[in-house]
């Protein structure tokens, strides 16, 4: 079961790498599609591509940390313990994610409505 978790961290790792800097783009290829991408469309697909990116980058560093320098002997409860964790840390990746997405434009309309006001 330990395996599986690593080769899930692998998997986290190179999907983080690619939506981090190769993912944003084309908005039609493979990457992070939340509920801000539907939302405004694909004026924010760089950013949450690159957000997405760096949390799982940052995830999977940590977790294969975990997983292969303080757990050595890791039982099969245990594995499957952290494999619920990293699934756990991806949902709140995608919430994190698409919150900081709809704050950001959400200042942008903001500071656009204010500058056409000031005119």
């Amino acid at each position: 079961m330990a395996v599986i978790v690593n080769a899930f961290v692998l998997v986290m790792l190179v999907s983080g790498i690619y939506f981090c800097f190769r993912a944003f783009a084309r908005p039609c290829s493979f990457g992070y599609k939340g509920l801000s991408f539907y939302y405004f469309g694909r004026r924010i697909w760089k950013l949450t591509n690159r957000v997405f990116g760096i949390f799982l980058i940052v995830g999977s560093l940590i977790f294969f940390a975990i997983q292969n320098i303080w757990d050595q002997n890791v039982t099969q409860t245990e594995a499957t313990y952290h494999l619920y964790l990293l699934l756990g840390y991806m949902f709140v990746s995608f919430v994190i994610t698409d919150i900081i997405a709809f704050m950001k434009m959400l200042i942008n309309n903001k500071n656009k409505k204010n500058k056409a006001k000031s005119c």
